[in-house]
This record gives structure tokens, sequence and C-alpha cells, in this order.
């Protein structure tokens, strides 16, 4: 599975809960600002595993328009590297940033927001196979994680992603190191990024590089 994490963020819904958050109403925390117009830009560096440079990129993120679905508003949200075509609908409400499936009308809990420093959630599960579960799980580092950019020194929120394989033939647990840093500075956006070329990878040495995006510059409205 060669899916970067914000591409999942985009295309999956988590199969998992908080268990301090429920999906009860607006909250008054935004982590990212979703108001139309928002835009982010972003330097974006592949290095291979020696630290070498393979390429280098500009990269965005933007907001588009709103709906209203049973009195919340949704916007549409384009993270780094996709296309406006593959933009989800996301909101800012009890608990943190949440996802819609508008499909089933389904609304899960993406980034947990405000959260204490250590808390540990389950991002996303395949149970398709018969004697293998792939659980990616994030955990809330930080949350006043100091970053350095151009336009500034951010506060974040250090969510670090790290993939786990459970075999039930085995009976044995396979976790890999963090496979995926993502540093959101509240009421900003994202920040910084920095993952492996095959992020869900559960073995280290399938890594054939990494990919870091720096914020450059960005417009709030």
């Amino acid at each position: 599975m060669k899916h970067p994490i914000l591409f999942l963020l985009l295309t999956c819904l988590v199969l998992a809960s908080c268990k301090s958050a429920t999906d009860n109403g607006v909250s008054n925390g935004v982590l990212i600002p979703l108001k139309a117009g928002n835009t982010w830009r972003y330097e974006e560096t592949t290095t291979d595993t020696l630290g070498n440079i393979l390429q280098k990129r500009i990269d965005s993120s933007s907001v588009g328009l709103s709906v209203n679905i049973d009195g919340v508003s949704w916007s549409f949200f384009t993270p780094p590297g996709e296309s406006t075509l593959n933009a989800g609908l996301f909101a800012n409400k009890f608990g943190g940033l949440w996802a819609l499936d508008p499909q089933t009308n389904t609304s899960m809990l993406q980034f947990p927001y405000p959260a204490s420093a250590g808390y540990d959630y389950l991002f996303f599960a395949d149970t398709s196979s018969d004697s293998i579960i792939f659980r990616l799980k994030i955990k809330i580092s930080s949350t006043n994680e100091p970053v350095v950019t151009s336009k500034g020194t951010f506060s974040c929120y250090l969510y670090q992603a790290r993939v786990e394989e459970l075999n039930f033939i085995t009976n044995k647990l396979k976790v890999s190191p963090v496979t995926s840093d993502i540093y959101i500075a509240p009421n900003i956006g994202m920040i910084k990024m920095v993952e492996s070329s095959d992020g869900l990878s559960i073995d280290p040495t399938q890594r054939s590089s990494v990919i870091s995006k720096i914020l450059t510059d960005y417009t709030l409205n």
C-alpha cells in the first residue's frame, strides 16, 4: 500500500473514534481555518535515504466553497499534493477536524483538537484480509512544537503516524517506526510534513526516499 497520509485523509473514512470527542456540534477550537479562499504554499523536497536531494517543487493547498448539511458548514478542502478535483468535505467541529462522506452523510474525526500530548488514536484500519489487520495509528507527540519557516516560527501540534500489522496466523504484532510527522499550527494550518515515500510500509527498508513540505506563504481570509 503506497498511499501518502494526506491522501488517506481525503479518501478514507477512518474506522476509529476518539474517546474524548463526540460528533455533537460546532467547536470554538479551529485546527485548520476553512474559509473559502484560504491558501497555503509549500516547498516540497524529496531526498534519498542518504539525504541527497532528488527533487524540489512548489506545492499548494486551498479551501473552496462550503455547503450546509444538517446545520453544519462543510468546506471543500484540498490538502497539499492533491488536485482540487479530489477536494474533500471538512469541518472544524467539537473534538477537532472532521471529514464527511457525502454518500452516507457520516462524519469521522481526522485530527483531534484540542487534545493533550501523548494521546494515541486509530486513524485507519484495513480488515479486508482474513489473516492480517493493517492499522495506521497516530500519536499527538506535542501540542507546542516550534517550527521555523521563512514566514516565522509557529507553535504546532505534532501528529506522528506509524503502522501496525497484526498477523492472526503467527499471532505477532509488527510496529513500524514513525512514518510521518505532520505539524499543524492551530488557526493557521499545516506548517510542515515529513513522510517516507512508502509511508504505509511496515518495513523501513522499503522506504527509498523522504518527502518533506515546509510552509513558504499563506493567505487567510
